[in-house]
């Protein structure tokens, strides 16, 4: 559960995560400045700032395999 991993979190562990989390919305907000590349499983998300995702497909869904 994400609030009961924020709330064991320290202060500044915890600003850093949320701020985090919030650029990433930030920059998937636009879905037609977001580009994906698709091969087999696995794919690549190029953010609005550049960033890149990587995606896994599991069970037929796709999955964030680590946060930039």
């Amino acid at each position: 559960d994400l609030e009961a991993f924020l709330r064991v979190l320290s202060s500044d562990a915890r600003t850093g995560v949320e701020t985090e989390l919030a650029r990433i919305l930030e920059e998937t907000a636009d879905a037609l400045d977001i580009e994906v590349g698709e091969t087999g499983d696995e794919a690549v998300v190029r953010l609005t700032g550049g960033r890149l995702l990587h995606l896994v497909r599991e069970d037929g869904e796709w999955h964030v395999v680590d946060l930039p």
